[in-house]
């Protein structure tokens, strides 16, 4: 029987509902993403809902909620490249299976190519993972924890070719911060399930560097046949490596010296020409210059040079054999 209504109230009834039995939200995730669901997908219709409100349970979950089915430690990692090959980078990360979790196999893939704050990327292939399983390291569908496990660990790998480009022999990539994710077959990309194995991030952060090698470290030139024209044994080859633009390289030539002379009897610099990679002999710069840099190259790059001396032998000059060499200095620019 209804109540009467009551002056400036509303009417109202109070029903006793029986008693349902909670039932946990269905993964919407498990159908759709959530930018699908954004999008309104028609795979994801009806749903939308599900999962906000799903969001907003877990957010007000108390401390009795049941465990997550997976615990996965660390779900951040930072591995630090400050120097090249050989060798790798690696981190071990563990995961523990929920008492009441399924015996599934859980496998882990790495998450597309790794990007830099300014658009660069560093290709998929050069992050693998390695189970403890024996299987070889891969970068997608590892198998981390086998169904008959409760626990196991495995390592992230950063391989020495993250440094190069692979596929263009002598350029290096970029230095920069790269940051991706390895996801796993029972999670997915969304962090909100619920189920542990959650997304790892993994930020590589590629440092600069840059190296200068001469070799050998100086000039050798014997001219014992009087007037004359001279040529060095053998060429120096310079050699930079970096893995950025802004760096240069100064370049001043040592007069040679007469081997065992005393005092020390040298050719002047006017009389010395030097030849670049082959190429025809010059006369050398008498002050210190700016000889290479990075900027002349459109990306980082092995750099290298091969400079063979020439001297003009005069009366004034004993003969012997006379040692020189360039004094270089590689410096950053920025």
């Amino acid at each position: 029987m209804v109540p009467p209504p009551v002056a400036g109230g509303f009417n109202f009834s109070l029903t006793s509902l029986p008693y349902r039995k909670k039932e946990r939200l269905p993964s919407f995730t498990a159908r759709c993403g959530v930018g699908d669901a954004v999008r309104g997908q028609p795979s994801c219709r009806g749903v939308v809902g599900a999962a906000v409100a799903g969001l907003l349970l877990r957010g007000m979950a108390s401390a009795g909620a049941p465990p997550p089915r997976y615990e996965v430690s660390p779900t951040s990692v930072q591995v630090t490249l400050a120097q090249p090959p050989p060798g790798s980078w690696q981190s071990l990360i563990t995961i523990q299976r929920g008492r009441a979790s399924p015996n599934e196999v859980v496998r882990y893939s790495v998450l597309g190519d790794f990007v830099s704050p300014d658009g660069r990327t560093l290709p998929r292939q050069y992050i693998v993972i390695q189970n403890e399983y024996g299987d070889p390291a891969a970068s997608s569908d590892v198998v981390v924890l086998a169904a008959r496990d409760a626990e196991a660990s495995f390592t992230v790998v950063v391989r020495p070719e993250a440094w190069y480009d692979d596929n263009q022999p002598g350029l290096w990539r970029y230095a920069g911060i790269y940051s991706g994710y390895l996801i796993s077959n029972v999670c997915g990309i969304n962090p909100y399930t619920g189920c542990g194995a959650v997304p790892i991030q993994l930020t590589v952060d590629l440092r600069p560097y840059q190296q200068l090698e001469v070799n050998p470290s100086g000039f050798s030139i014997t001219a014992l046949l009087g007037i004359g024209v001279y040529q060095s044994a053998e060429a120096v080859t310079v050699t930079v490596r970096a893995n950025h633009r802004e760096w240069q390289l100064r370049q001043a030539y040592v007069a040679p010296a007469r081997v065992g002379s005393n005092p020390s009897q040298t050719i002047p610099l006017s009389r010395l020409a030097a030849s670049e990679d082959g190429g025809p002999y010059q006369p050398v710069p008498t002050q210190e210059r700016v000889w290479l840099g990075g900027a002349a190259f459109s990306e980082p790059r092995l750099v290298s040079r091969s400079v063979r001396l020439q001297v003009e032998v005069t009366l004034a000059d004993s003969p012997g054999t006379y040692t020189g060499r360039m004094d270089l200095t590689l410096e950053s620019t920025s």
